[in-house]
């Protein structure tokens, strides 16, 4: 009697740890899954030939996690014949950009705006868009806000920059 009594209390403290790993771990796994992702990211500036529906690849860089690259990243857009005549504020829509982190990727659609400084050393940029697909453990980034943003310096060729990118919950 007192073996069945040892066994059944075993079976318990098993089942009683087994309950708390449960209760530990899967809401830890669903806070990553809707963990939003913010990078820094750096690029250059490409005027590539047109790809991806007639777009340019217009600026291309890497994306970086805590200073520590993780990742490449493509700014395909429409671009026009020049720099504009004051005001000088320009839209853009429709740009496609796509973020690859090693065999996955996340893709999506943005529009925004770019704002010259007079003698066009520089510009500020600003877009939001959309996450259209992902791959792998970032589908469940899919139909999510992205927001992007930084600053472009354009008194050396090739033009460059720094900014950052958010995809939220």
């Amino acid at each position: 009697m007192a073996e069945i009594l040892v066994k059944e209390e075993k079976r318990k403290k098993r089942l009683f740890i087994a309950l708390v790993l449960i209760l530990v771990l899967i809401p830890m796994g669903i806070a990553q899954a809707n963990k939003p992702l913010r990078f820094d990211t750096t690029y250059e500036f490409r005027g590539a030939p047109q790809g991806h529906g007639g777009r340019t690849l217009a600026w291309e860089g890497f994306i970086f996690e805590d200073d520590v690259e993780v990742g490449t990243i493509q700014y395909w857009m429409f671009l026009g014949p020049g720099l504009p005549e004051p005001p000088l504020v320009t839209r853009f829509d429709d740009a496609k950009w796509i973020i690859t982190l090693g065999d996955e990727e996340i893709w999506g659609y943005q529009w925004g705006s770019t704002t010259w400084i007079p003698g066009f050393e520089r510009a500020n940029w600003r877009a939001n868009g959309v996450v259209e697909e992902a791959t792998g453990i970032y589908e469940y980034l899919e139909g999510r806000p992205m927001h992007d943003g930084g600053k472009v310096v354009l008194s050396t060729f090739p033009f460059y920059g720094v900014g950052k990118l958010h995809i939220n919950k």
